[in-house]
């Protein structure tokens, strides 16, 4: 067995042998092996020797944990069995806690109860960020600590990967542990303290509060859009009527696009938003103005304007996103390629402080759980700030 320094480098660039399996054996750390099948994949095992009898072990995949934790799990299970010891009986308990194991669990607890806020708001990106997570795959939840942590945001800088990125892995990590802590998986979890979300100094802060000038700019391309698709018989002729409808309520793209006729109630000047069709899981109703209806009895005639079908058709059926067509659109109207068609539910929160609501009518209008999340909306503009700088000095002349 050839004996070596290992190194990240090192195991990158070592090759396969077609006809056999080679073992590399570590030199900083005792019982430490590389093992290199003839397929090309690499692990680490333990091969030691403990009075006499020679212990061999499988660790990991060297896709899966770091050479410092595949040299820290061999001198933990080495230091074992030389007490006496077996590691490996707890390692097998311990196997059904780790985040590979509990997230198979969360899957299929998630198919079962589809309509249950933490498998829907979780299930769209649970692959990616489970994918991403696989530093931790194998290690069980419940002894995940500060050390662990830490590489990880080491091995995530030298990735180029943002701090706002990295947090929102954590964010999952920490939510697995908590649901595996309510279904009796595990007991506890450090995560919460150490796995809290780092400032994000290396972000580019994002402005979605558009100007009078970019608002108008994006309403005439997006009406000239749609005007040009419906004489054409294009599927954008919906461009306008849903712009209209994001800048003036503020709603989710994906809640407008599963908007169906029955839930538009004129009279009453509502919208409906059925628990299916929201993020939070509840029902909710909010309400429009004038305009917005005077916009809807003349967008009815254009779609079929039956109850169950879609008030943004496109090409005849439901639209699922819109976020290339307004990459396009914005571009088109020559804004800031920072804008995206989350920017017009921003730009709703905005203009809302703007014209004077406080925080709870924002968090209502934009269907918010808690007033914790309507901040990251609210972008106040400067003439809204220096409002509220002169409010105590007129207070005060009022008092006088």
């Amino acid at each position: 067995m050839p004996t070596l320094k290992l190194t990240k480098k090192l195991i990158t660039e070592l090759q396969s042998d077609p006809k056999h399996d080679v073992y590399y054996s570590d030199t900083e750390q005792r019982g430490l092996v590389l093992l290199v099948n003839k397929g090309g994949k690499k692990a680490y095992h333990l091969r030691v020797f403990v009075n006499g009898k020679q212990i061999k072990k499988s660790i990991a995949g060297a896709d899966q944990i770091s050479l410092d934790m595949a040299r820290k799990l061999a001198r933990q299970y080495t230091d074992e069995l030389q007490a006496g010891r077996d590691p490996f009986h707890q390692a097998k308990k311990d196997k059904s806690k780790t985040l590979s194991a509990v997230y198979e669990q969360w899957l299929a607890w998630s198919d079962a109860h589809q309509s249950n806020t933490q498998s829907a708001a979780k299930r769209p990106n649970a692959k990616y960020n489970f994918n991403a997570l696989q530093f931790f795959a194998n290690m069980p939840l419940d002894k995940i600590g500060k050390s662990e942590i830490e590489e990880f945001q080491a091995m995530a800088a030298t990735k180029g990967l943002r701090t706002a990125t990295v947090n929102r892995y954590f964010t999952d990590l920490r939510f697995w542990a908590c649901w595996a802590m309510e279904h009796n998986i595990i007991e506890s979890h450090q995560l919460r303290d150490v796995a809290k979300s780092a400032p994000e100094l290396d972000s580019t802060p994002k402005v979605h509060h558009f100007s009078d000038a970019e608002r108008d700019a994006l309403l005439t391309e997006a009406a000239r859009t749609a005007q040009k698709s419906y004489y054409r018989q294009r599927s954008m002729a919906y461009i306008y009527p849903l712009t209209l409808l994001l800048l003036s309520t503020g709603l989710r793209p994906g809640s407008a696009l599963g908007l169906i006729w029955s839930d538009i109630n004129l009279d009453a000047k509502s919208i409906r938003l059925r628990a299916a069709n929201v993020k939070t899981r509840q029902d909710a109703l909010i309400y429009i103005s004038d305009d917005i209806v005077s916009m809807l009895k003349d967008w009815k005639p254009q779609t079929t304007g039956k109850p169950d079908d879609p008030l943004f058709p496109g090409d005849g059926s439901k639209l699922k996103s819109v976020k290339q067509q307004y990459k396009r659109l914005m571009a088109r109207a020559g804004l800031d390629p920072k804008y995206s068609v989350y920017s017009l539910r921003h730009d709703f929160a905005s203009e809302l402080l703007k014209a004077g609501a406080n925080i709870t009518d924002v968090q209502f209008a934009l269907v918010h759980t808690t007033p914790r999340i309507t901040t990251k909306y609210a972008h106040p503009s400067a003439e809204r700030m220096k409002t509220v700088a002169n409010l105590l000095s007129t207070q005060q002349k009022k008092e006088n």
